[in-house]
């Protein structure tokens, strides 16, 4: 048995690879997960349908994260989401 993380918010960067598994898993245990991608589109949408269709919540931002004013607009569209 894992860890319940019901009420938690998880933000996964480079969610397309093992990201998404690590959605996945937060999901299961209850968490709302929003992911980051920069280039991977598709795969983020994967990722994002894989958790809703387990009755998870989750979404996607697009953010290059080698601008930090871009890792300080995910955090807050991610606060905004949740």
């Amino acid at each position: 048995m894992g860890v319940a993380l019901s009420g938690g918010v998880f933000l996964i960067t480079g969610g397309a690879r093992m990201g998404g598994s690590l959605a996945k898993a937060c999901a299961a245990r209850g968490a709302d997960v929003a992911l980051s991608y920069s280039r991977s589109a598709d795969a983020i949408a994967t990722a994002v349908n894989d958790v809703s269709a387990t009755g998870g919540r989750a979404t996607a931002f697009e953010a290059d994260l080698s601008h930090s004013a871009a890792c300080y607009s995910l955090v807050d569209r991610t606060i905004a989401w949740a």
